[in-house]
């Protein structure tokens, strides 16, 4: 046994839990170790572990911080107790019950709208008739008898009380089936106690006021004809006037209502009320227990609509000093309580033989209290907001606020039995002076309070502000930070006066966070923007459960934050785009046309040709959240959506720059995102480049004339210069310096791995493939691929120092394979070019029975450096795979290219037997040669560029014929003529010939995709 308490007490797990009561659902933290109930931090209910819903183990200790240590690592008392009137059971507390019981008076629900309307336009008479409750009884929930403030009573009745609960015991069969529970000791505790043995709440403490004070006036004469023997005349007036809501007892007068109180209730509710008292009070001489018969009814309006008779009600006194009312109530689940004869008390008032006539007696003399006519409690809480939309109306403010003003500014000032009345009207002047704050941590209220001597001469404020300032000016508003107050200057009664709409509470009074918000009049947060907020939930990346606050909306996540650049006439703004993209509802994820359009419209409003700009800012934007992905995921902090629209980077004008970051993504079949700086545009024939305008001429029309052709190709590099950086990205020096020390660590690496295979007296590749996970994920080679030309499935390409070698990305496999044009794509591996020359030693025992459109010159994919002109739709003019082309930079070895076909540009001037250094000529645009790094020195020979430019023009002449000659088989004759065929070959030369006066970088005849 010791053995497993010391392992109880080595758990120190930390647990989580959802409030049962489903008006409340707080999420709940507790210990594991911890064996007593878990006092909920928002309703205030106490719950039994087993009770809690989704229990769950917490592995995330941040999630836990605030709510299990922040009292003993800050230091603070955090939030107070909710005292018993102010425990939430189902949403309502003691006190919001007793906020709108005043309008239940003279409201009723319309059951057709669900609305509250005046029980006059219902022809119901003036006041609530309590004689409609006679029939009803509340049973109390199993799970809520402990609830402190609702279940059982815990001011030391159940002491006083022990002897007489223990004989109702006996005679249920030893079952607890009558208990006493918890009413509010504030002076109407006779009505509090009737109200809750009725339905429950204390709803109707004021409708009985008023009914028992409208039945004394009505029956005044039949009254005293009764009780003229034991009541004087004179004394009714006080009666009738302890009756009234408003009342307030003569000094030195006990508060309370008496036993004639008690006889009018049972008249008014027609039915009976037992009163009940310990044992040795109810056997002695005094009347501290009786029961209170409706004599005054006529027996038949005592009975319910099954024509039986209204069962007793019971309550009780809770001390020997018998000063407070308690009621008993029944359990649900239970049987119902049965009140035993021997502790059915006298008639008081009225002989005891009516008894039999009010009393459903049973054959052994007892009789059942309360009934099983329970107020549903659904009906009670849709009567509830029917009349708390009253209380607004009339108020101005929601009754939960006033209970939470009443709980957390009076009560922290030790202000005690002060009016309702008098802490709305005080709870209504926070919130119109915009004093009133709610923590979001803690969900405490907080006064911004400024003592009134703090502002007038001689006060803290007033004297700081003349040392500071001087001669206080009443044109200036003069601000005090560690009080969080503005003020101004009254010089009329020479004083500050406080601006509360200026001011705002920086932290919380009770638990010291700065999550402190405005409150609005109808119970509202006045939330920033990034705010956590208390609605649920079911899917958000954060992992806080709940939702979160921005730009009035609720997100199941905080968004992503991306700058822009805006450019229009000369001016450039900057701006900070908040992007949301993975809600669970699609219709909040952002729209990039929305977000483009808002944006410039803020900020060029009115600007003719806009759409320009909106076009760019969408591009922008897709750049930035094209590559997202549903794991990749970087919220905005808190602090930096508090500081959204504060003018931090938003709106400032900066001088214009050329080489703004963008993107073009084509999204047809052969979708890519090329770097705008790659691209350059031509139009005309023979081709010619487009230049962008001047600066002045920005606002004239491009010189372009109807029907002229356009094409978009890579951009050439003119002149090689290794001074010149021609590709300046747009990013923050520390991408810069990342990208230096991925190329550091690349080298560092390819190093080491050339001097192993030197040691070991092998070249390269020899030494590389039996090191198959170089070529995989994390491998030297992958991460050189990855790094400068992108993984794609099925791209191809060479690598350093593996030369004459072809590989390709498999995506599926996450790793690069060597590619063999006839045989196909082979893992790396030590046995991979045995497995080669199998499946080529299998294809050429194949061969003969092959097909003509199977040989190489057929099969030959169109390249980056290639043209084609499209004839029919259904003809797909780029086959191949391809891969991204990008301008050399003097940091980084280039990485020699090929064709997706495996036909390697750059080498094909071998045959031609030209000079060459000795260092590898590397391919890196259509028809533009370079040296390897380091040999920068060294010039091609113009002889060799010559050659190249010769080379290149007969490899896609051949090209255009093949591709010519396929599309003729394809096309029926019926749907050419000669001339058409004449035009087309005319067409091929023309092209041809283009090309060759454009001898940098051949044209395309037609605006298409160009898979790189």
């Amino acid at each position: 046994m010791s053995s497993a308490q010391g392992t109880k007490k080595r758990d120190k797990r930390i647990f989580s839990g959802i409030c049962p009561d489903f008006k409340c659902q707080a999420r709940l933290f507790f210990p594991a170790y911890s064996l007593v109930s878990i006092e909920c931090t928002e309703c205030g209910q106490r719950h039994e572990q087993k009770n809690l819903l989704n229990v769950e183990e917490v592995t995330d200790p941040d999630v836990v911080l605030h709510n299990l240590l922040r009292n003993a690592l800050l230091d603070v008392t955090g939030a107070p107790k909710k005292s018993t009137e102010l425990v939430k059971v189902m949403g309502l507390s003691n006190y919001h019950c007793k906020l709108l019981s005043p309008i239940l008076t003279r409201y009723g629900m319309d059951k057709q709208t669900g609305k509250a309307k005046l029980l006059r336009e219902m022809n119901q008479g003036e006041l609530f008739d309590c004689s409609l409750l006679g029939g009803r009884a509340f049973l109390i929930e199993q799970e809520h008898v402990s609830t402190v403030g609702y279940g059982k009573d815990r001011s030391g009745s159940l002491i006083y009380l022990h002897d007489t609960l223990e004989e109702l015991k006996k005679a249920n069969n030893n079952k607890e089936c009558l208990i006493p529970v918890h009413v509010d000791g504030d002076g109407h505790c006779l009505v509090h106690a009737v109200s809750r043995a009725l339905v429950g709440r204390e709803l109707f403490w004021h409708a009985l006021r008023e009914n028992l004070k409208f039945s004394f006036k009505q029956n005044l004469d039949r009254y005293k004809a009764l009780f003229q023997d034991f009541i004087d005349t004179a004394e009714w007036e006080d009666i009738i006037n302890e009756c009234d809501p408003l009342f307030v007892p003569p000094e030195g007068v006990p508060l309370g209502l008496r036993n004639i109180h008690i006889f009018g209730l049972a008249n008014v509710l027609h039915r009976p009320i037992i009163l009940l008292d310990s044992l040795s009070g109810m056997r002695s001489s005094g009347d501290y227990s009786a029961t209170f018969l409706p004599g005054l009814v006529p027996e038949e309006q005592c009975r319910g609509k099954d024509g039986s008779l209204n069962k007793p009600i019971c309550i009780a006194w809770s001390s020997s000093g018998r000063n407070h009312y308690l009621p008993l109530v029944g359990i649900k689940g239970m049987p119902l309580p049965k009140l035993p004869a021997a502790l059915i008390p006298k008639a008081w008032g009225v002989p005891q033989e009516l008894i039999c006539r009010y009393v459903s007696l049973e054959v052994c003399g007892g009789c059942v209290i309360g009934g099983d006519r329970s107020l549903q409690e659904k009906y009670l809480l849709r009567l509830v907001s029917a009349m708390e939309d009253v209380f607004i109306e009339k108020h101005g403010i929601h009754p939960a606020l006033v209970a939470d003003v009443h709980q957390y500014v009076y009560r922290r000032t030790g202000v005690i039995g002060i009016q309702p009345e008098e802490v709305t009207e005080a709870a209504k002047k926070l919130v119109q002076e915009n004093r009133l704050h709610r923590c979001l941590m803690c969900n405490a209220l907080s006064e911004l309070h400024v003592p009134p001597e703090w502002l007038e001469p001689g006060g803290k404020l007033y004297n700081l502000a003349k040392s500071t300032h001087g001669t206080l000016r009443g044109d200036k508003n003069y601000t005090f930070p560690l009080n969080n107050v503005v003020c101004s200057y009254c010089p009329e009664r020479d004083a500050l006066v406080p601006d509360y709409k200026l001011s705002s509470l920086s932290t919380c009074t009770w638990c010291h966070r700065n999550t402190a918000r405005h409150v609005r009049d109808d119970g509202s947060i006045v939330y920033l923007d990034g705010d956590r907020t208390n609605t649920r939930s079911q899917g958000g990346k954060c992992g806080c459960g709940f939702k979160h606050f921005w730009d009035g909306k609720e997100y199941d996540n905080l968004p992503e934050a991306f700058p822009i650049t805006l450019e229009w006439g000369g001016r450039v703004v900057r701006e900070t785009v908040y992007w949301f993209q993975y809600e669970l509802d699609p219709a909040l994820n952002s729209n990039v046309y929305n977000v483009a359009m808002r944006l410039v419209t803020k900020h060029f409003p009115g600007e003719f040709g806009s759409e320009i700009l909106v076009q760019k800012v969408v591009n922008t934007v897709l750049h930035h959240t094209a590559k997202k992905n549903p794991e990749e995921y970087h919220p905005v902090t808190i602090e930096a959506a508090h500081m959204q629209g504060q003018g931090q980077g938003g709106g400032q004008v900066v001088e214009w720059d050329a080489n703004a970051p963008q993107k073009i993504i084509l999204t047809g079949q052969k979708g890519r995102t090329l770097h705008k700086e790659e691209l350059c545009i031509r139009h005309g024939f023979p081709p010619r480049e487009l230049p962008p305008p001047p600066l002045e001429h920005q606002n004239l029309p491009v010189a372009l004339q109807h029907g002229d052709r356009i094409t978009v190709e890579v951009l050439q590099e003119s002149v090689p210069d290794t001074q010149i950086n021609t590709h300046i990205p747009m990013e923050p020096r520390l991408s810069r310096t990342s990208s230096r020390d991925i190329q550091d660590s690349v080298d560092l690496e390819m190093s080491s791995l050339c001097l192993l295979a030197t040691l070991m007296g092998e070249d390269v590749w020899s030494y590389a493939k039996k090191l198959p996970h170089l070529f995989q994920q994390g491998g030297v080679f992958y991460n050189i691929v990855k790094k400068d030309m992108g993984l794609f499935d099925g791209k191809h390409c060479t690598l350093p120092h593996l030369t004459g070698k072809t590989f390709v990305f498999n995506a599926a496999e996450e790793r690069l394979e060597l590619c063999v044009d006839a045989a196909g794509h082979f893992p790396v591996g030590p046995n991979v070019e045995e497995i080669i020359q199998e499946a080529l030693s299998q294809l050429c025992s194949e061969a003969p029975s092959r097909n003509p459109e199977g040989s190489p010159v057929h099969g030959l994919k169109l390249g980056s450096g290639g043209v084609v002109r499209k004839k029919e739709q259904s003809v797909t003019a780029f086959q191949g795979k391809g891969h991204s082309l990008g301008s050399t930079s003097h940091e980084h070895q280039p990485i020699r290219r090929e064709h997706s076909n495996g036909v390697d540009m750059s080498g094909s001037v071998q045959g031609e037997g030209l000079a060459r250094s000795r260092e590898e000529l590397v391919r890196v645009a259509p028809g533009m040669l370079t040296m390897r790094e380091g040999c920068r020195e060294v010039e091609l020979e113009p002889t060799a560029i010559e050659a190249q430019r010769r080379r290149l023009q007969e490899m896609v002449s051949n090209i255009q014929a093949s591709m010519d000659k396929h599309l003729r088989q394809q096309t029926t004759p019926s749907t050419i003529t000669k001339q058409d065929e004449k035009e087309d070959g005319l067409d091929e030369q023309d092209e041809i010939k283009s090309q060759g006066a454009e001898s940098q970088s051949p044209s395309i005849s037609e605006p298409m995709d160009q898979s790189l």
